[in-house]
């Protein structure tokens, strides 16, 4: 069994820096919530890739924000795609841009223009249209005057072997494999 909430709640950031892998891979998700942003600055990156999908799911806004950008570049792709709209929106700049181009992917439709606005919002860019590329097909995204963003995600696709046809189910895994893809 995991530590407490009430426990992990009591520990100073030396005593997070302390715990051991399997530790912290056992948070429970109301443990996980009760973390504060130094007891999460403080997680050692090797620990952060311990952690599940569910596991990042439950981090506040607050916390998530409080990613440092040693610890985006260590959490799974898919692990990020889990991350909510809000918690998006609340990363600052430099963990944007420690985001590499397959973990954009692997974010929601909502999660991808919750990053965009969040881009345009911290100075990141100054463009109102962005192409996002995504594992299944170019999105084009417009910060409209009245802080909207329109997402023109192309006509539907319907079929699985619709979506890139010229990219093969090879390209795919290969394109998942990656281990370093070109930063954003």
């Amino acid at each position: 069994a995991g530590l407490a909430t009430s426990t992990v709640q009591a520990l100073t950031t030396d005593q997070v820096v302390a715990l051991s892998t399997s530790q912290v891979a056992n948070l429970s998700t109301g443990a996980i919530r009760a973390l504060t942003t130094d007891q999460v600055q403080a997680i050692q990156t090797q620990d952060i890739e311990a952690l599940t999908t569910t596991q990042f799911a439950a981090l506040s806004t607050t916390t998530a924000a409080a990613l440092t950008t040693s610890q985006i570049r260590a959490i799974e792709t898919r692990d990020l795609g889990a991350l909510k709209t809000n918690q998006v929106q609340a990363l600052a700049t430099a963990a944007l841009a420690a985001m590499e181009t397959r973990d954009v992917a692997a974010l929601s439709t909502a999660g991808i223009v919750a990053m965009t606005t969040a881009q345009v919002a911290q100075g990141l860019t100054t463009a109102d249209t962005i192409r996002v590329e995504t594992l299944t097909r170019p999105l084009d995204l417009t910060m409209q005057a009245d802080g909207r963003v329109t997402v023109n995600m192309g006509p539907p696709v319907l079929a699985p072997a619709d979506a890139r046809p010229d990219r093969d189910a090879d390209w795919l895994l290969r394109h998942l494999a990656l281990s370093q893809a070109p930063s954003l």
